[in-house]
């Protein structure tokens, strides 16, 4: 596409289009001079073009503005017998006119055209190239020769903090006459084609230009190198190397550490979400007053600010809080309370994500709160939810391969990190989506009604809309100011604190003493950074507590699971060996139509269950049980295996000998069966 195509196409006009349409005119009308002529005045009618400055400023705009109709027209005087030459005149003098100044000393002097703001005092083109309005050139032995169709400049120089490699700043003019800049990895800035995509995003490049654009950008960042900014920069949010704190785009810490967020339209738009508006009076008045008689705002609140809390204390996990129960309840209400804290709730997202998707949105906040609403809504149902939270709790994205060099066929790529706290709201339980205990170890699960009434949700969510951001900033503040040795103390004695209160309760409310401890936590620096203490009358750590016991009655996934199969066995119980039916009239056992689960004695004098290994298998698999729970099953001695067969025990039945799980009945009476 050529560039008045473009243009046409952009609702722009481009300067010079209408005179080079006029001069192209011209032309056309001298080619039939030029035709009827002879030879001798053939060259007299070019030599006449060629001795008028006008004329040959004229072919140079031509040349400039619709370089295509310029070289078709050189083509057909070419094609006139004798004036090959005379063509070959032409256009040395419209390159000569072209030509622009040998150097652009400083691209935005008063008496040249103005560069973009960010171009740095005293940028300068390198030697052998040139920037001007109409494009970027190289000098050559013929003159000069065009490298890019508008101005191109290296403005900035980043190091990422996390050592994900070196990135330029590039600026450049859109065919709107307004000036972009954009970040763009090395990899990328050195690669003749990695670079051609960015045309995408208006940079003047193009397949046959790619290899001297990248040879043009190389010697500027070496023309330019002792004047460039050269920045420490971030494509995250959260704590940052020196003990300072990017939240959005806003860095709060030691100014000898100040980091910039990466200026990439992706990052900026996700920053302008963690800003300030309002007050924080007004955020006091009308968000925290309507829900200070909820435990779940407390702890919503709370949560919010402990997730900053994990890095610095190195906490020992990720977790996720989670409210549910009936809709239109207010859990929705309180996520986008919790997200006030540290900006625009409007932008809070939902569960309809994949879990990649969520991936590098934790990757992105890293030590910001993860907050996903409704989780209904999940892409993928129960295996999604299961697999977004283990991802989540996991601090560090799944390994992934990439093409290897240096005769290796496959490589892995980086995998982003991060320390986070996730906020969960839905009509079910995030737990009640899997029957994985291992989940239910890291949700904290907050059930029933979380506000009294519906005007209360009202008043929560305008609050929140006009007045955010101001506790995040205020505990950004005290913590970098402060530091943090302090607390670490305190978690100590937090952690000690919920773990005594919780392990007596069993494994998984001793498992979740962490994510108690964590919210004490939470309190402490909220409300040292001058949140109000909830009323006397409402107490959000005793309802984490009684959340983290709750989860102990829930979590017993092994002897549920036993429950489970027991009930199948009674259900189907002459599809047993043993408790079989029979033909009446030779006593021939029947078998089933689906076959033989297992063996079972008749009567009250048995001593085990026993199931064929691919039916338990497919029990449990469609009930959402891990396998796993076979193990745990031996670990307490609910199974009567043989020796030297791992869980299993060969059962005969019908005659057959068949590998099956024998389940003991002492199990089976214990666990409610």
């Amino acid at each position: 596409m050529t560039p008045d195509e473009m243009a046409e196409l952009a609702g722009v006009q481009v300067p010079g289009e209408a005179k080079a349409l006029e001069v192209l005119a011209a032309l056309d009308a001298l080619t039939v001079r030029i035709r009827a002529a002879d030879r001798i005045e053939a060259g007299e009618i070019v030599a006449e073009v060629l001795r008028d400055a006008q004329q040959v400023a004229d072919c140079a705009l031509l040349a400039r503005t619709r370089p295509n109709d310029w070289g078709a027209w050189l083509l057909s005087l070419r094609a006139i017998r004798g004036m090959a030459t005379a063509a070959d005149a032409l256009n040395r003098a419209v390159k000569a006119e072209n030509q622009p100044p040998a150097r652009l000393t400083v691209a935005g002097e008063a008496d040249e055209w103005e560069g973009p703001d960010c171009l740095p005092d005293g940028w300068r083109a390198p030697d052998g190239w040139s920037v001007r309005p109409n494009g970027v050139w190289r000098d050559t032995d013929d003159g000069v020769e065009m490298v890019a169709s508008r101005p191109v400049w290296v403005v900035a120089y980043y190091a990422d903090v996390d050592g994900h490699g070196h990135s330029i700043g590039l600026a450049w003019r859109m065919i709107d006459g307004s000036d972009h800049q954009q970040v763009v990895p090395m990899s990328v800035a050195a690669d003749s084609r990695g670079i051609v995509p960015l045309a995408d995003d208006g940079l003047p490049v193009t397949s046959a230009t790619a290899r001297l654009l990248t040879l043009y950008i190389d010697a500027a960042l070496t023309a330019n190198a002792r004047i460039l900014p050269r920045a420490a920069a971030s494509g995250r949010f959260g704590w940052m190397p020196g003990g300072g704190f990017l939240l959005g785009s806003r860095y709060i810490g030691p100014a000898a550490h100040a980091v910039q967020l990466m200026p990439d339209d992706g990052l900026k738009q996700r920053a302008e979400s963690y800003s300030v508006k309002g007050s924080w009076e007004g955020w006091l008045s009308e968000v925290v007053a309507p829900a200070a008689s909820s435990p779940f705002f407390w702890l919503t609140v709370y949560n919010a600010v402990a997730s900053i809390l994990i890095h610095p204390l190195d906490l020992p996990d990720n977790w996720v809080i989670d409210r549910s129960g009936e809709t239109s309840k207010g859990k929705s209400t309180l996520g986008r309370a919790g997200f006030s804290v540290w900006g625009d709730p409007r932008s809070m997202p939902s569960w309809d994500a994949t879990p990649a998707g969520v991936e590098g949105h934790a990757a992105m906040l890293c030590h910001l709160p993860v907050v996903l609403d409704d989780s209904k809504k999940a892409k993928g149902g129960s295996e999604a939810i299961s697999a977004i939270v283990y991802r989540h709790s996991g601090t560090m994205g799944g390994l992934r391969g990439k093409p290897a060099g240096r005769g290796r066929g496959v490589g892995v790529r980086v995998s982003e990190s991060w320390r986070s706290a996730m906020d969960s709201s839905g009509e079910q339980a995030l737990t009640s989506f899997t029957q994985d205990a291992g989940l239910r170890g890291r949700v904290l699960c907050l059930r029933g009604d979380p506000l009294a009434d519906g005007n209360a949700a009202v008043q929560i969510t305008t609050g929140a809309h006009e007045h955010y951001g101001h506790l995040g900033t205020r505990v950004v503040e005290l913590l970098t100011a402060e530091g943090v040795e302090e607390w670490r103390e305190r978690w100590d004695d937090a952690y000690r604190a919920a773990r005594e209160a919780l392990q007596p309760h069993g494994a998984i409310p001793g498992r979740l003493a962490y994510v108690v401890a964590a919210l004490m936590m939470g309190r402490l620096v909220a409300e040292s950074a001058g949140l109000p203490a909830p009323p006397d009358d409402v107490d959000p750590i005793g309802m984490a507590q009684l959340a983290a016991i709750a989860a102990g009655g829930d979590a017993d996934m092994p002897a549920a699971a036993l429950q489970m199969v027991h009930s199948l066995a009674v259900a189907k119980m002459s599809a047993f060996w043993g408790r079989h039916e029979s033909d009446r009239n030779d006593g021939t056992p029947r078998e089933p139509g689906g076959g033989w689960l297992g063996a079972w004695d008749r009567g009250e004098d048995w001593d085990h269950l026993s199931l064929r290994v691919e039916v338990l298998h497919e029990a449990l698999d469609r009930q959402g049980y891990d396998r796993g729970i076979i193990d745990r099953w031996r670990e307490r001695g609910w199974l009567a295996p043989h020796a030297g067969m791992g869980n299993r025990a060969k059962v005969r039945i019908n005659g057959e000998a068949v590998n099956t799980y024998r389940l003991t009945r002492e199990a089976i009476n214990r666990t409610g069966g």
